[in-house]
Protein backbone atom coordinates (compact mmCIF):
# COMPACT_ATOMS: atom_id res chain seq x y z
CA UNK A 1 0.00 0.00 0.00
CA UNK A 2 3.04 2.31 0.65
CA UNK A 3 4.17 1.47 -2.41
CA UNK A 4 1.36 2.50 -4.34
CA UNK A 5 1.00 6.02 -2.36
CA UNK A 6 4.64 6.93 -3.47
CA UNK A 7 3.92 6.17 -6.72
CA UNK A 8 0.83 8.00 -7.21
CA UNK A 9 2.73 11.10 -5.48
CA UNK A 10 5.88 10.29 -8.02
CA UNK A 11 2.67 10.17 -11.07
CA UNK A 12 0.74 13.62 -9.54
CA UNK A 13 4.22 15.71 -9.34
CA UNK A 14 4.59 14.63 -13.04
CA UNK A 15 1.32 15.24 -14.10
CA UNK A 16 1.73 18.74 -12.21
CA UNK A 17 4.44 19.63 -13.76
CA UNK A 18 3.78 18.60 -17.65
CA UNK A 19 0.81 20.94 -16.89
CA UNK A 20 2.97 23.31 -15.80
CA UNK A 21 5.46 23.62 -18.46
CA UNK A 22 2.36 23.26 -21.32
CA UNK A 23 0.61 26.43 -20.13
CA UNK A 24 3.54 28.44 -19.86
CA UNK A 25 4.69 27.05 -23.43
CA UNK A 26 3.52 30.27 -25.16
CA UNK A 27 5.98 32.50 -23.11
CA UNK A 28 8.91 30.45 -22.76
CA UNK A 29 10.40 26.97 -22.94
CA UNK A 30 10.59 25.03 -19.63
CA UNK A 31 12.80 21.65 -18.71
CA UNK A 32 11.91 21.02 -15.45
CA UNK A 33 12.74 17.32 -14.56
CA UNK A 34 13.57 14.64 -11.78
CA UNK A 35 10.43 15.93 -9.40
CA UNK A 36 9.89 14.89 -5.69
CA UNK A 37 7.31 15.08 -3.44
CA UNK A 38 7.53 15.90 0.27
CA UNK A 39 4.41 16.79 2.69
CA UNK A 40 4.70 20.46 1.80
CA UNK A 41 6.84 20.97 -0.94
CA UNK A 42 7.80 19.94 -4.47
CA UNK A 43 11.28 19.36 -5.59
CA UNK A 44 13.11 19.42 -8.91
CA UNK A 45 15.77 20.14 -11.19
CA UNK A 46 15.65 23.24 -13.95
CA UNK A 47 18.55 24.27 -15.88
CA UNK A 48 21.11 21.58 -13.52
CA UNK A 49 20.28 23.74 -9.99
CA UNK A 50 17.68 22.53 -7.60
CA UNK A 51 14.23 24.25 -7.31
CA UNK A 52 11.48 24.16 -4.65
CA UNK A 53 8.07 25.40 -4.67
CA UNK A 54 5.04 24.87 -2.13
CA UNK A 55 2.51 21.89 -2.92
CA UNK A 56 -0.75 24.19 -3.65
CA UNK A 57 1.34 26.57 -6.19
CA UNK A 58 3.43 29.86 -6.18
CA UNK A 59 6.91 31.07 -7.22
CA UNK A 60 9.52 28.28 -7.18
CA UNK A 61 12.53 28.92 -5.03
CA UNK A 62 16.31 27.86 -6.21
CA UNK A 63 17.92 25.90 -4.01
CA UNK A 64 21.64 25.44 -5.64
CA UNK A 65 23.57 27.60 -7.91
CA UNK A 66 26.79 25.08 -7.25
CA UNK A 67 29.08 25.42 -10.61
CA UNK A 68 27.89 21.64 -11.86
CA UNK A 69 24.74 19.91 -12.61
CA UNK A 70 22.69 18.81 -9.49
CA UNK A 71 20.38 16.00 -10.13
CA UNK A 72 18.31 13.35 -8.45
CA UNK A 73 17.28 15.29 -5.66
CA UNK A 74 14.96 13.48 -2.83
CA UNK A 75 13.00 14.45 0.44
CA UNK A 76 14.15 12.88 3.42
CA UNK A 77 11.63 11.30 5.38
CA UNK A 78 11.03 13.88 7.55
CA UNK A 79 10.94 16.61 4.62
CA UNK A 80 13.42 19.25 6.21
CA UNK A 81 16.81 17.93 3.94
CA UNK A 82 17.44 16.53 0.05
CA UNK A 83 19.76 14.53 -0.60
CA UNK A 84 21.07 14.80 -4.17
CA UNK A 85 23.83 14.37 -6.97
CA UNK A 86 25.92 16.90 -7.93
CA UNK A 87 29.30 17.15 -9.69
CA UNK A 88 30.39 20.52 -8.75
CA UNK A 89 34.12 18.86 -8.04
CA UNK A 90 34.59 17.22 -11.63
CA UNK A 91 33.36 13.88 -9.52
CA UNK A 92 29.65 13.18 -9.13
CA UNK A 93 29.10 13.04 -5.49
CA UNK A 94 26.33 12.69 -2.93
CA UNK A 95 25.52 15.58 -1.31
CA UNK A 96 22.78 16.76 2.11
CA UNK A 97 21.16 20.21 1.76
CA UNK A 98 18.20 21.89 3.83
CA UNK A 99 14.97 22.68 2.42
CA UNK A 100 14.94 25.54 4.11
CA UNK A 101 18.22 26.57 2.22
CA UNK A 102 21.56 27.17 3.36
CA UNK A 103 24.87 25.83 2.25
CA UNK A 104 24.93 21.99 1.22
CA UNK A 105 27.37 19.86 2.87
CA UNK A 106 29.13 16.88 0.63
CA UNK A 107 28.87 13.27 1.30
Amino acid sequence: MRYFFITMRFFLAAILLMAFAQTNQAQDTRLLHQPDISEQKIVFVYAGDLWTADRQGGAATRLTSFPGVEMNPKFSPDGKRLAFLSDADEVTQLWIARVAGGRGRRI
